[in-house]
């Protein structure tokens, strides 16, 4: 396995599927929605793709090509506080 694709659109306030992907140390991709994405935005391996219109497979692919992470609002602004 390559990565790990968590694919909900579903608000949560915990992952334990997200978490339990982040600890492979394999790359993971989600959607930029709730806490799912702030977790994910927080960790090297993790990238959060925009929930928006278009091929969900690009996006992914293009991510993991630039090798280079999105990250959250929220999370730029944890960065910018330390």
């Amino acid at each position: 396995m390559t990565c790990w694709l968590v694919p909900s659109v579903c608000p949560e306030t915990f992952s334990f599927a997200t978490h339990e992907a982040l600890a492979t140390g394999t790359p993971v991709y989600c959607f930029d929605l709730s806490a799912r994405a702030e977790a994910v935005g927080r960790t090297p391996n993790g990238t959060v793709l925009p929930l928006g219109p278009g091929d969900m497979s690009y996006r992914i692919l293009k991510a993991e090509r630039a090798g280079h992470r999105s990250t959250t609002r929220s999370s730029r602004r944890a960065s910018a506080a330390r």
